[in-house]
């Protein structure tokens, strides 16, 4: 995407890229705007409106963002355009809502990364619950393994211990 910048007075610019200067969508706008804005940036005596500019041109009629009154050119850019005090204060608290939206994006993504970190952490703490856990149910089963073994084997002693007490006795 081509674009062309050019600072003013008071530190501010202005921008011109190639979708805004294509307008109706004719091919020939966009290399027409490039090359008007290369030729108007570098006119320095020629002071031109905006409204003085032909509709082939290149530079159309394209919208501008935020309700600017009319397209401003580059040629009355370089040639020393001065924004309005409403154009400024526009500038401003638009770039003030820039900040504040950078502002918020990066706190989204501070949170986000401490957010991940905390999920890691809690994956790591369930694997090894989940690991601890899965040991004691095996130590568990190999308990209850024992235990049905030993009440077996008691079992069978109970009954020879039965059977000797009442085979060693004679009735009379």
């Amino acid at each position: 995407d081509a674009a062309s910048t050019v600072v003013v007075h008071g530190g501010m610019s202005a921008s011109a890229s190639t979708q805004q200067l294509q307008g109706d969508g004719d091919v020939g706008a966009e290399q027409q705007g490039a090359a008007g804005l290369a030729a108007g940036a570098g006119r320095g005596s020629g002071r031109q409106s905006a409204d003085a500019h032909e509709p082939g041109s290149g530079f159309g009629h394209a919208s501008l963002p935020h309700g600017l009154a009319r397209p401003v050119s580059t040629a009355s850019l370089a040639s020393g355009y001065e924004p309005s005090a409403a154009q400024r204060a526009q500038f401003s608290a638009l770039q003030q809502h820039i900040d504040e939206l950078t502002g918020e994006k990066l706190e989204l993504q501070r949170g986000l990364a401490a957010q991940g970190r905390l999920a890691g952490e809690l994956a790591e703490e369930n694997a090894g619950l989940v690991e601890r856990l899965n040991a004691q149910g095996k130590a568990m089963e190999a308990l209850q393994k024992k235990l049905k073994r030993y009440e077996s084997e008691l079992g069978a002693q109970a009954m020879a211990m039965e059977m000797m007490a009442g085979g060693g006795e004679n009735p009379k």
